[in-house]
């Protein structure tokens, strides 16, 4: 049996997004969905290393006025204590409150406030919004591409990189280590259509 193929709207380089009275609203699937982290340090201040982990369980929505992705407002929040980084005495620092301190915040949020079409760039797109740490909301920009896939889902991959200083994510164990400031973020989803 064939599966439905959604198609996404691609603006020309001089086209305006025509308005539209219709909204569709996709959910964010948590089981097929990742916001992962790399963040970057020094042993001894010479040493390189770097140490990775991921948010799971992430939930949210997007809403736009058909399937033009430029007036896409997203929504998106993840259990600030689902991070896992492989080494269980990380994660138990990484909980507290030197870091995401998920006790009392206990969630990773972001919101959109802007999507554009990276000209001359088939399917990618630039998403800027406010990502959500630790009590504090950052701006962030993330590129990366939207995708139609089959069973009429999307399919988006989107990285950028932050600061660590600015979310309040000071902690460093100097002299021995030291966490370098900006950190890459990557998020991969899937997105099924539950109105229009």
């Amino acid at each position: 049996m064939a599966q439905d193929v959604i198609t996404i709207d691609r603006p020309s380089a001089t086209a305006t997004p025509a308005a539209t009275s219709e909204t569709t609203r996709w959910s964010i699937i948590p089981d097929r969905t990742n916001v992962t982290w790399l963040a970057s340090k020094r042993y001894l201040m010479l040493i390189p290393a770097s140490a990775r982990g991921r948010f799971t369980g992430a939930t949210g929505t997007v809403e736009m006025d058909g399937s033009d992705l430029t007036t896409a407002r997203v929504w998106l929040r993840a259990p600030a204590a689902s991070q896992e980084s492989g080494v269980a005495r990380r994660d138990t620092h990484l909980q507290g409150k030197d870091f995401f301190d998920v006790a009392n915040h206990p969630e990773i949020t972001f919101r959109s406030s802007a999507i554009r079409h990276l000209s001359g760039v088939t399917d990618r797109y630039a998403v800027t919004g406010f990502l959500g740490i630790k009590g504090i909301e950052y701006p962030v920009t993330l590129e990366g591409t939207w995708q139609a896939i089959s069973g009429g889902r999307i399919k988006v991959e989107l990285q950028g990189t932050v600061s660590r200083s600015a979310l309040g994510l000071t902690w460093s164990a100097r002299p021995v280590m030291h966490l370098l400031d900006p950190i890459d973020l990557r998020v991969d989803a899937e997105l099924e259509l539950v109105a229009h």
